[in-house]
């Protein structure tokens, strides 16, 4: 930081034009310590720019407001003064987030419109109207405590912007481009300051944005064009926020992990240069750090050796507080955030050090702090404040979204995959649920022993910066909630949501107990678990967007890469999911032969085994190429190399710039010991069918068309409408201006019964990808060959509020595989339907909490030979006989309930012909006792003997017995005749 010198008053520092909508006059400028605050006398909204170039950060539409004025930021308050363009009156502006509210003050003689200024050392107001040639001072109740006529001593022009923020007092002079120095107190001659050939209106003083020049600097706004200039000034002459500049030192020490390290702040920076340059410390953009520099972007991607992996944002949130938490203080900020960091050494430097040891690492983020403290002459005990985060990566956390993603990728792909049977989807991605694949974690074993880590760290903590306070920051709930959440949020399936947010949970309690445990007045819990509301990956809004997902863009690229859609992707992975695709093939097939008497040589149970090796080859292929997937589905392939893709991909389901600004809001909040909520969360307007609100889970009975109101899409977007099992494109609709789609649904001609879905895909806000699914019973009886969907309900939640998990053990026809139910404790089921006769074609699931068992009978139980006695073989075995004998035959017949058949007219036996070398070939089926003298008998309890009389003529050939029971259902045994 260099050293104060004397200033050249009024020797333009910066200029730019800012980025704000056109406006008929501008007057209003305000700086809260990272932001400028700009007006529109025609409108309500406020912009805020960044005092580097004048980008745009955010708008915030003020409630209670018409037009507004002049501002004033109140660092004491943290709250903003402004003027009503109207009546002219003073208001006191609240920030919720990326809303405002206002209250009333008072309206002061002479107006406000032109300027507005707040001292700090007597909680006072100077305001100055149009072209004013006196200048009022209030009480900020709206008591007149002075005036001074300003009319002779501002060059012959009238007073329009007004600064304070220490001994002086700022006025600009309205149409003569310049700007004067009075004593605040005193009513005194005022001396020229600056010029400059603009209409200069509203000034605000910032002695932090060029606090490392040694400078400090007043900005001015122009009426007309948005023109925004900075003017040096001394250190000391003014402070911002109306609090006079102080000599006091506010150290602030920042710790923890990727949260906390601002991953993912720099991702809306589309321009790979301007990415590289400030996303993230690249070693040279941060010259405010204390002692070297750091290249924490990956391993090589700048230079080769270079770089942490620490990602360690240029906005994330303690450098966004960096000036606003002692204002007036030069403030000494070590942040020390590194993503992947845990508490333990690990893969990166521990945030504190060994719990067996009991002892602070030496290359642990508290000791770097203590060298960099020492480098710069000062002691641990001149640290004011200590924010930290940390747990996440001790409990395994960091990989279980990211891990959510590959099943929602694996399902993807089967949806495009051509001609894939539709209940394909909906079992294997059972099988490779996110719950499934996090399994390798031990989380919850990890989660179990957070607390200790956690109360141990604290008090490690609170020891080396004995005067400090510790604000411990928790981890946001970034997934969608509610009824009304989608089947898909950028890039997360909704089946996998509740086992994530389960994992959030458990950690954010654990942190919770840890600091009630450690009882000390200096530790603070900042708890941000629910504060970016219930659509932050996948808002319909922008400004409500707070999370980086995927967009449907990327994520249809990378399907069409996997599928090597033209021959131009990547082969492996189509080998691997054709191979997925003849395997359950072949499974079906499996099915039909156990029906079919002349084939018989296949066990569903081993064919499902080889569906389910399939799908763990396509998993571990995907997971194996994870770095490739990850940096396409983040930026498409062809627009920057691979390293920076991947790179960007790292803040993935981590906060988005203005999700760090909630953050550090939060943050605000804890040190001010304030109330007000730092973002919006708007009340879901619920999604309806025929004017009903209703639960998407949840399948109703269709009986006539839908008329369907469904929320949260981006305004004016394309919505894709397609009817599931067997994908049927509907059409495309398009959402209204406020992201609402009002369509009315149908099924396809020729829908078959059981439960199927209406899907609705779009995007919300910033292109992430939203899918809605209404879920609907076709009423009938499934056929052979239809795709059956089924919704089994009763069981507990996935995740109830005790944290219990809920498992569900679902078996059909040599299937197996685990379910997890959904928010209303159902699970949605698609299988194959069988042909009649199939051995007990009913689905079963069995709750491993509870024990509770539901079954759905796909086909009815029909009658069957369970099983046969004596030397014979069943099939694909042909067992020798000699032609002409008389074969005797026992086989015990059972109905679909288990009970013995004892009825002759139920039994039929024939004959076929077939192929001794192929089975399978058989020719029409003949009365069995055509050859004469066979004889059929019961021998009680459903067991028979069929005395089968062969013919001579048979010798040298092969023949079936066939035991027909009617309905398709036939059992066999092979012979070949001598």
């Amino acid at each position: 930081m260099a050293a104060p010198s004397a200033a050249e008053d009024g020797i333009v520092l910066r200029q730019f034009t800012a980025e704000v909508p056109p406006c008929s006059v501008s007057t209003g400028i305000a700086f809260d310590g990272s932001a400028l605050y700009l007006s529109c006398w025609d409108s309500a909204n406020l912009y805020l720019v960044s005092p580097e170039d004048g980008t745009r950060l955010d708008t915030v539409p003020v409630a209670g407001m018409g037009g507004i004025g002049a501002l004033a930021w109140d660092a004491s308050r943290g709250k903003l003064w402004a003027c009503d363009s109207g009546d002219q009156s003073v208001h006191l502006i609240t920030f919720d987030g990326s809303t405002a509210t206002s209250e009333r003050r008072f309206v002061p003689q002479g107006g406000c419109i032109d300027g507005l200024a707040y001292d700090g050392g007597d909680d006072s107001l100077f305001t100055s109207g149009d072209v004013a040639y006196t200048v009022y001072h209030f009480s900020t109740d709206g008591e007149l405590l002075d005036s001074r006529e300003v009319g002779n001593s501002l060059g012959g022009c009238g007073s329009s912007g007004i600064a304070v923020g220490g001994g002086d007092l700022f006025l600009a002079n309205n149409g003569c481009s310049a700007i004067y120095r009075a004593d605040n107190i005193q009513n005194s001659t005022a001396s020229l300051f600056a010029t400059y050939e603009r209409r200069i209106e509203d000034l605000e003083c910032d002695d932090v944005t060029f606090r490392d020049e040694g400078k400090a600097a007043i900005w001015a706004q122009d009426a007309y064009d948005a023109e925004i200039h900075a003017l040096e000034l001394n250190v000391g002459d003014c402070g911002f926020g109306g609090l006079p500049p102080s000599d006091d030192t506010f150290v602030y020490v920042a710790l923890g992990d990727s949260y906390q390290s601002g991953e993912g702040a720099g991702n809306a920076i589309t321009d790979t240069s301007d990415y590289l340059a400030s996303a993230y410390e690249n070693g040279s953009n941060y010259p405010l750090q204390v002692g070297a520099q750091e290249d924490t972007f990956s391993r090589d991607l700048l230079a080769a050796g270079s770089g942490n992996t620490c990602h360690r944002a240029l906005e994330n949130y303690a450098k966004l507080n960096r000036d606003r938490l002692e204002p007036g203080a030069e403030t000494v900020l070590i942040d020390e955030t590194c993503s992947g960091a845990e508490i333990e050494p690990g893969g990166k430097p521990p945030v504190v050090g060994d719990v067996e040891a009991d002892e602070i690492d030496s290359t642990s983020q508290v000791q770097q702090v203590l060298d960099r403290l020492d480098a710069a002459g000062l002691g641990p005990e001149d640290v004011d404040l200590v924010t930290v985060g940390m747990g996440g990566n001790d409990a395994g956390f960091g990989k279980i979204v990211e891990t959510c993603l590959m099943p929602a990728i694996v399902e993807r792909l089967l949806e495009q995959y051509p001609d894939a049977p539709g209940e394909l989807r909906a079992v294997v991605t059972s099988l490779g649920s996110c719950k499934n694949l996090a399994r390798f974690g031990d989380i919850d074993q990890k989660i179990a022993g957070l607390q200790d880590k956690e109360e141990w760290a604290q008090g490690k903590l609170l020891g080396a910066f004995e005067d400090a306070r510790v604000l411990q920051v928790n981890y946001p709930d970034i997934l969608p909630s509610g009824s009304n959440r989608p089947a898909w949020c950028g890039g997360i399936r909704d089946k996998d949501v509740d086992f994530a947010r389960d994992k959030i949970a458990k950690i954010d309690s654990s942190i919770l107990r840890a600091v009630s445990a450690t009882d000390d007045e200096r530790l603070e819990l900042v708890d941000i678990q629910h504060a970016f509301g219930s659509g932050a990956l996948c808002a319909g809004s922008p400004d409500l967007q707070l999370a980086n997902g995927i967009s449907q863009a990327n994520v249809d690229k990378e399907v069409e890469r996997l599928l090597d859609i033209g021959g131009n992707g990547d082969a492996e992975s189509r080998r691997l999911i054709d191979t997925l695709a003849d395997e359950y093939e072949d499974y079906k097939g499996c099915l039909g032969n156990k029906l079919n008497p002349f084939d018989g040589d296949c066990d569903t149970g081993d064919e499902w085994q080889d569906v389910t090796d399939a799908v763990d080859a396509l998993g571990t292929y995907l997971a194996d190429n994870q770095e490739t997937l990850l940096a396409n589905v983040t930026v498409p392939p062809g627009t920057e190399r691979e390293a920076v893709r991947f790179d960007r991909s790292r803040g993935l389901f981590h906060p988005n710039a203005r999700g760090f600004r909630v953050v550090a809001c939060e943050v605000r909040q804890v040190w001010f010991d304030a109330e007000a909520d730092c973002v919006e969360n708007p009340n879901d307007q619920p999604d309806r069918i025929n004017g009903d609100s209703f639960l998407w889970n949840t399948p109703f009975l269709f009986t006539d068309p839908l008329d369907v109101e469904a929320h949260g899409f981006a305004g004016n977007a394309p919505i894709r409408i397609t009817w599931h099992s067997e994908p049927v494109e509907l059409g495309t609709v398009v959402a209204d201006a406020n992201g609402t789609v009002r369509t009315v649904l149908a099924p396809p001609a020729g829908a078959t019964a059981g439960v199927h879905r209406f899907e609705l895909r779009g995007v919300g806000a910033d292109g992430a990808e939203l899918v809605k699914e209404i879920r609907v019973t076709m009423p009938g009886t499934p056929q052979p060959g239809d795709d059956y969907g089924v919704y089994l309900s009763g069981f507990e939640p996935s995740v109830g509020g005790d944290g219990v998990e809920e498992v569900v053990d679902v078996s059909y026809l040599g299937m197996t595989f685990e379910a997890y139910p959904d928010a209303q404790g159902g699970i949605l089921l698609e299988v194959p339907v069988p042909g009649a006769g199939a051995p007990d074609a009913t689905i079963r699931a069995v709750s491993r909490l509870t024990g509770l068992e539901v079954t759905a009978v796909v086909v009815e139980p029909s009658t069957t030979v369970s099983e046969w006695r004596g030397p014979f073989a069943a099939p694909p075995a042909l067992n020798a006989i000699k032609a002409g004998r008389a074969v005797p035959v026992e086989f015990r017949v059972l109905d679909g309930a288990g009970a013995p058949v004892d009825d002759p007219t139920v039994v039929d036996l024939q004959v076929r012909t077939i192929s001794c070398a192929d089975p399978a070939a058989a020719g029409p089926a003949v009365p069995a006792d055509d050859a004469g003298a066979s004889s059929l008998r019961s021998l009680g309890d459903g067991w028979w003997k069929y005395t089968w009389k062969t013919s001579k003529a048979w010798s040298g050939s092969c023949r079936s017995l066939v035991v027909d029971l009617g309905g398709g259902g036939g059992h066999a045994l092979h012979f070949s005749l001598r």
